[in-house]
């Protein structure tokens, strides 16, 4: 029994256990010349590990990209029938789908058709259940690829098919659950969010109350309190950028080497996450680099097409960090009359941070710059105020 995915423990009476070989067609993939016009943009649904990936449910009914008769008939991949699974086989392995319309697929997947009267959604679950083992037969130094020998003489079980339909109909119902508990959930967490942002930019702009002098209207904050400067970010900060490292001294091995913050160390909330897994750097490098504890950094390159991050501030919360390129280090021009956790409310305010993101050039990477940064506008209040509005909003991120 050692050779049986890792969630069988137990045979029931009257079920057998078979290599899919004999429980479906085991059929690959490929992809048409890329040159070639013709054989793109037709009706023949073309499944990719990307397709799959995208999948938010089971069933899959189109494609990303469609072949064209000629494109299917020049490439030797199969068109298999509605209800054949589908597999992810490489990069990476075990994403899963039901066709519900013909389709055929690329080289990262594999298509499997089952023979007689076997139910699909039941394989499907059993597949789902043994990603595990699917992931551990890939082979590969570049890339793990499962192949088809080795995905054809994976062992699984096969009650009768009403049986087979009686735990498909059960599996359904309870995942449907499931699947209405986390939507419940995430709506919730939106709300929460939506929240939050709210909160956030009403404070840093028109502060905790109604104040009888309020009404100063701009562009970007909206109305704001008449005994508050609005000022360009300019007379609040300087920006010291990020240093690029040589990759030469990138390592995730030694641990005592100092970690490298990126775009990808911050969060949407405008904190750091725990770098102890991060790319780290033991080459030489400048002591101006070297971050401290309280230092404010911000993000100037995002790599996300809905900029979740640029613009994005935090506290250096330890001190074995170094400032990478595209982030920057806040230096205050005037730290007497300026609280800096006020500046990161700010800064991850959407009031403000929109502000950066129209700043943002490029195609798939979005970059802005520290002039660009510090044109931008924010409302400063004096200096009790600033610390009035923290606390309340450090009650607020707490909960």
């Amino acid at each position: 029994m050692s050779d049986l995915p890792c969630f069988i423990h137990r045979v029931p009476d009257g079920w057998s256990i078979l290599p899919l070989r004999l429980i479906g067609q085991i059929a690959n993939g490929a992809t048409p010349s890329s040159g070639e016009p013709s054989y793109w943009d037709g009706e023949v649904v073309w499944v990719t590990p990307d397709d799959l990936g995208k999948l938010v449910e089971r069933d899959l009914t189109t494609s990303g990209r469609k072949l064209t008769e000629a494109g299917y008939l020049s490439c030797g991949t199969t068109l298999v029938p509605a209800n054949s699974i589908i597999l992810s086989t490489r990069a990476p392995i075990g994403h899963l789908a039901i066709a519900r319309v013909a389709a055929c697929v690329n080289q990262g997947c594999r298509s499997i058709t089952l023979t007689s009267d076997h139910v699909p959604e039941f394989f499907f679950y059993q597949l789902y259940a043994a990603k595990a083992d699917l992931a551990s037969l890939g082979t590969g130094s570049t890339f793990r690829e499962l192949s088809r020998e080795k995905l054809a003489g994976l062992k699984l079980l096969v009650p009768p098919p009403e049986t087979q339909r009686a735990i498909a109909d059960y599996l359904d119902r309870e995942t449907a659950k499931i699947d209405a508990l986390i939507a419940k959930q995430e709506a919730l967490i939106e709300g929460a969010q939506e929240h939050w942002r709210a909160t956030l930019s009403g404070a840093v702009s028109h502060g905790l109350g109604a104040f009888p002098d309020a009404g100063n209207e701009h562009d970007w904050l909206g109305a704001v309190p008449n005994h508050w400067n609005v000022v360009r970010m300019s007379r609040v900060f300087r920006i010291f950028s990020g240093y690029a490292f040589s990759s030469s001294g990138f390592t995730r091995d030694n641990t005592e080497a100092p970690v490298l913050i990126t775009p990808g160390s911050f969060t949407e909330r405008g904190t750091l996450r725990p770098e102890t897994d991060g790319v780290r750097f033991e080459g030489t490098y400048s002591p101006d680099f070297k971050l401290s504890v309280g230092d404010l950094v911000i993000v100037m390159t995002d790599l996300s097409y809905r900029k979740l991050l640029l613009g994005r501030a935090a506290f250096v919360e330890r001190e074995d960090v170094l400032l990478n390129q595209r982030i920057g280090k806040l230096i205050f021009e005037h730290p007497e009359s300026v609280d800096p956790k006020f500046v990161r409310f700010s800064l991850n305010a959407d009031c403000v941070r929109e502000q950066i993101i129209a700043t943002a050039r490029g195609a798939t990477v979005f970059h802005s710059s520290p002039d660009k940064i510090r044109a931008c506008w924010m409302a400063i209040p004096p200096l009790s105020e600033q610390r009035e509005i923290v606390r309340h909003l450090e009650r607020v991120e707490e909960h």
